[in-house]
C-alpha cells in the first residue's frame, strides 16, 4: 500500500515539472538541487531545477588514488558549468574527512571527525591541494554562473584565510593570462 502511495505522489508531482515555483502571493522560488557530479546534471535537469545548490567535489577525489590535479578538477566543474547553460552552480570546496577518508592524506582517527580536520580546517592545512581546487574552481567560473561554498567554518580567522588564499589564487591565474569570473561568490 505505501509504495502505491509513493507512486501516486510520484505522478502528481512530475506534472508540476514545467510549471514555475511561484507563491501564492506570486514570489518566485528557486529550486536547486545537490548533486555529486556531471552525471547527476541531466536528472536534476529534467527534474526541473533552476541551478545547483551543492555540487559536492568530494566525490572526485574519493573515486581516485590520488589527489586530482587543478586541470582534472577544471576539466569537471567546467562540464558542470557547460551543462547547466548560465544556470548557478555552487561547488563546496573539499570536505574530506569524518566518514569520507581517503588513502592519500595521513588523516588521523578522531573522537568526533565532524569536529575535527575536515572541510576547510584540512584545506587550509593541505594548501596545495586547496589552491589548485581553487584555480579550477575560478577557471570553471569562466564558463558559466558558479560560486564557491566553504564547508565547516567555524570562525572569522578562516574565513580570512580562505579570502587570502583566494586572493592568491585570482593573481596566480592572472599572471597565467587565465579566464576566471572576477566577481565570483
Amino acid at each position: 500500500k505505501n509504495a502505491e502511495i509513493e507512486q501516486e505522489r510520484e505522478r502528481n508531482l512530475h506534472t508540476l515539472l514545467d510549471k514555475p515555483a511561484v507563491t501564492k502571493s506570486g514570489h518566485r522560488i528557486l529550486i536547486y538541487a545537490n548533486v555529486g557530479g556531471e552525471e547527476e546534471i541531466d536528472a536534476a535537469l529534467s527534474q526541473g531545477a533552476d541551478g545547483i545548490g551543492l555540487l559536492r567535489s568530494e566525490f572526485l577525489y574519493l573515486s581516485l588514488d590520488r589527489a586530482p590535479d587543478e586541470e582534472q578538477l577544471y576539466q569537471s566543474y567546467r562540464a558542470v558549468a557547460e551543462k547547466m547553460q548560465g544556470r548557478r552552480v555552487v561547488i563546496r570546496t573539499l570536505d574530506i574527512g569524518a566518514d569520507k577518508q581517503v588513502s592519500y592524506l595521513a588523516l588521523p582517527h578522531e573522537e568526533n571527525p565532524a569536529l575535527g580536520l575536515r572541510g576547510v580546517r584540512l584545506c587550509l592545512r593541505e594548501r596545495t591541494l586547496f589552491c589548485e581546487q581553487i584555480r579550477a574552481i575560478l577557471r570553471a567560473s569562466a564558463h558559466g554562473k558558479v560560486a564557491l561554498m566553504l564547508p565547516m567554518i567555524v570562525s572569522v580567522d578562516e574565513v580570512r584565510a580562505c579570502r587570502e588564499l583566494i586572493a592568491e589564487c585570482m593573481q596566480t591565474l592572472d599572471a597565467r593570462g587565465k579566464c576566471f569570473d572576477k566577481a565570483l561568490e
